[in-house]
């Protein structure tokens, strides 16, 4: 993998513009994408849009926030694909390990047009429900479990009730899953305080979101997201204990009695 370098954040961004803005040719669009965790891509990863290579990675510099700050180009005749209506995501490996990339989707027609050196943020899955479900996938042929039962009634219910997540409330979901499958990779591991005070973030901006939500959108998650949410945090709990770290657990803790009680 190519190598990463650490500079402040605020330094990084300021750099990355000036960057972009006078080394991009008249040919491509150079933006910077905000990742929290960017899943093994690298440097010359593809850009994708509806199936078409469109652009790659050209740089990816680690910050001191935790973050990962990712310069991509965009060939000119696509740049009607980076609006501010776009949606920025890691598409994850394939069986192989290979075919990760920056995937573009635009959630709805129109909307600006990302100028030159903007700075946007992006999510690592390109959706909560895909993730979960392509694990699944996985394991076809596996019995059936109270996470694909609850799979299953959240597509029908958004196939009903013709709603959708917001982006935010959407990405936030994205966030918490990557930590936590992260978390299961190897069950030995316990999770060092680092990694979980990025999942305490991404709680944090789950309930922010929640409570902005609609009343709709938020019967939905509690009965279909949040009971399978709360097994997977005490899973985390109990490989916290076997530390004595139980307490890295409280704000976490504080914050879902806040999406609770909403």
């Amino acid at each position: 993998m190519k190598k990463l370098y650490m500079i402040p954040a605020a330094i990084c961004s300021l750099l990355l513009v000036l960057f972009t803005v006078t080394a991009c040719s008249d040919d491509t669009l150079g933006i910077t994408v905000r990742f929290p965790e960017i899943a093994g891509l690298q440097q010359n990863d593809p850009v994708v849009f509806e199936g078409s290579n469109i652009g790659q990675v050209e740089k990816i510099v680690y910050t001191d926030t935790g973050n990962y700050l990712v310069e991509i180009t965009i060939a000119r005749e696509f740049v009607n694909a980076a609006t501010a209506y776009t949606l920025f995501s890691i598409r994850p490996a394939g069986v192989d390990g290979k075919d990760r990339a920056v995937l573009l989707v635009q959630e709805k027609a129109g909307g600006e047009v990302l100028k030159e050196g903007s700075i946007v943020e992006g999510s690592v899955r390109s959706g909560y429900l895909e993730q979960i479900i392509g694990e699944l996938q996985k394991k076809a042929g596996a019995a059936e479990g109270e996470l694909r039962r609850a799979l299953e009634e959240l597509q029908k219910s958004l196939e009903e009730a013709s709603w959708r997540l917001g982006s935010g409330l959407q990405q936030a979901l994205d966030d918490i899953s990557l930590h936590l499958q992260s978390f299961k990779e190897d069950m030995k591991k316990v999770p060092d305080s680092q990694e979980v005070q990025r999942l305490e973030e991404s709680i944090r901006r789950f309930a922010d979101e929640f409570n902005r939500a609609q009343e709709d959108v938020r019967s939905h998650i509690r009965e279909e997201v949040l009971p399978e949410l709360q097994r997977e945090l005490e899973q985390l709990r109990e490989k916290l204990k076997r530390e004595n770290r139980q307490d890295e657990m409280e704000e976490i803790d504080r914050q879902m009695d806040k999406v609770i009680m909403v």
